[in-house]
């Protein structure tokens, strides 16, 4: 699959305009493999698996580029790259997981990033993962406390002794005194 320069794609936001792509002419894609929308797909998109979602538009084709979460290993990240007709027909799809590899990619990625475009084509939103920026400061709100006080002495505290009755005049707790003395002093009482 031929790619155009990495520079050259957008942001999709809903102001663009996308090959007219439905949910017909995507299935007839997903058809070829015997796979469609299921509810994986639709999970991994409202999870918003999907990083970012980019555009490029050449005279002949749309090139949608992303990157989708996997779903068992949180960190790794496959590249997802589909190319359009301006009629909305799926002219190529690849992923870089291995099941998606070569032109005619159908793993649950492209097909994730299929519906996120077929989305974005019905309502002009898309679900992407949000930045770090997205949200309003909270670090100077306090937060709800949700635990139980605790006693001074139950603390766990490191490097430190707590003195007790016991440590200061051990001689007054008859169980810490030797066994002889611990039976006469008993019998006495």
């Amino acid at each position: 699959m031929s790619l155009p320069v990495t520079s050259g794609y957008k942001d999709i936001n809903s102001d663009m305009q996308m090959a007219p792509i439905d949910r017909q002419k995507a299935t007839d894609y997903l058809k070829r493999f015997q796979v469609e929308f299921d509810e994986t797909v639709t999970a991994l998109y409202n999870d918003k698996f999907l990083l970012y979602l980019r555009l490029f538009s050449s005279e002949s084709l749309d090139f949608v580029k992303s990157a989708c979460r996997a779903e068992m290993k949180k960190k790794i990240n496959y590249v997802v790259d589909i190319s359009f007709t301006k009629h909305g027909i799926v002219h190529e799809a690849q992923c870089e997981c291995g099941a998606g590899e070569g032109p005619f990619g159908h793993c649950k990625h492209v097909r994730t990033v299929l519906y996120a475009c077929l989305k974005f084509v019905k309502t002009g939103d898309v679900k992407v993962e949000s930045s770090c920026t997205e949200q309003l400061q909270a670090f100077h709100r306090a937060k709800k406390h949700t635990g139980s006080p605790l006693k001074a002495r139950d603390l766990n505290m490191v490097g430190t002794k707590f003195v007790t009755l016991r440590t200061l005049i051990p001689d007054l707790f008859i169980f810490e005194m030797p066994l002889i003395i611990r039976t006469t002093f008993t019998t006495r009482a």
